[in-house]
């Protein structure tokens, strides 16, 4: 990321199994994205980003996801922000 002001914490919470993984709402959004210019400095940070949030989402979504669990996400002024179970944190 270019300037941490720009920082938007999020936690992304498995709604079936309590796991959860802090993350930036803009660094979320550029692991969505594609198509930035092969060698640019935006491509690099696309694909930072989708080495960090993919495996999460992946790996919550096939084992969670056919028993009922979503991922929702939460900002800091949610009540269920400071609900999550510690203990579940994933890096």
């Amino acid at each position: 990321m270019q300037n941490d002001s720009r920082r938007i914490p999020i936690r992304h919470l498995c709604t079936y199994c309590g796991a959860w993984r802090e993350a930036d709402a803009i660094h979320f959004v550029m692991a969505l994205s594609e198509g930035f210019l092969a060698g640019s400095k935006e491509e690099k940070e696309e694909r930072e980003a989708q080495k960090k949030e993919g495996p999460f989402m992946i790996k919550h979504l096939e084992e969670c996801g056919p028993k009922g669990g979503v991922i929702i996400a939460l900002r800091p002024n949610e009540s269920r922000w400071a609900a999550v179970d510690l203990a579940k944190q994933e890096i």
